[in-house]
């Protein structure tokens, strides 16, 4: 046998080779299953992405994203300074403030050189703005009062520019989505004014807007006010 294997070395190696064979095809088996099992992840981390951002074109955006963007809300308070908010209400003071949120970017929220998950942070101030934690992301605050309304995920379509609108009821309120005026009548229905100004067709509707671009903020106002 010793003799066997001077002579004949490649065949000695490749007799080898098949000695352990089976076990390199169980590594190779596993090896390629945990690699399939992360791509099969990662792909189905960007589908699920991608219906999440399909279900809410279909279901958010059907009023154009003019109503609530003629202008940012800048709330005065006595603190004008850039600050993250708590869960527990503890704010943390900085000046640059910004968030991630995706598959690889995780759910993040950064001030200055200080990191957060976005699940501890509810809501933070910047440059005078409010923004609110509604999930994995922020929403920006266009109405506040007993009516709040927020905005978010502007995008272009081959035709208009749209965006997400949100509503909720005080600062305490659901997050809801804003797809259409039904949900609006709805929230505004103790407020003769205000529902009046709203139970409109979606044509008169908009030449509403054509007319005055604040129309629908004005309607928040009215409502906010007391129904004056």
């Amino acid at each position: 046998m010793r003799e066997r294997i001077v002579r004949t070395g490649l065949n000695t190696q490749y007799s080898r080779f098949s000695h352990f064979n089976p076990f390199l095809k169980f590594n190779l088996y596993m090896y390629s299953t945990l690699f399939l099992k992360s791509i099969t992840k990662i792909f189905l981390g960007f589908g699920l992405l991608f219906f999440s951002v399909l279900t809410q074109s279909c279901t958010v955006n059907k009023l154009h994203c003019g109503i609530l963007s003629e202008s940012r809300l800048r709330e005065s308070t006595d603190d004008m300074r850039n600050y993250l908010v708590k869960n527990d209400g503890t704010k943390i003071y900085g000046e640059k403030i910004w968030w991630n949120y995706g598959i690889l970017a995780g759910k993040t929220i950064f001030i200055d050189k200080q990191r957060f998950s976005i699940s501890e942070i509810k809501t933070y101030r910047m440059d005078e703005v409010t923004f609110v934690r509604y999930g994995h992301k922020y929403l920006e605050r266009r109405v506040h009062g007993k009516l709040n309304a927020y905005i978010s995920d502007r995008y272009r379509s081959p035709d208009r520019l749209g965006c997400f609108h949100y509503i909720q009821q005080g600062d305490d309120g659901k997050i809801v989505p804003l797809p259409n005026t039904k949900v609006l009548l709805k929230a505004v229905e103790d407020c003769p004014k205000a529902f009046q100004m709203v139970n409109i067709s979606m044509k008169k509707l908009n030449k509403a807007l054509n007319k005055n671009s604040k129309y629908i903020i004005e309607v928040f106002n009215i409502y906010n006010k007391g129904c004056q």
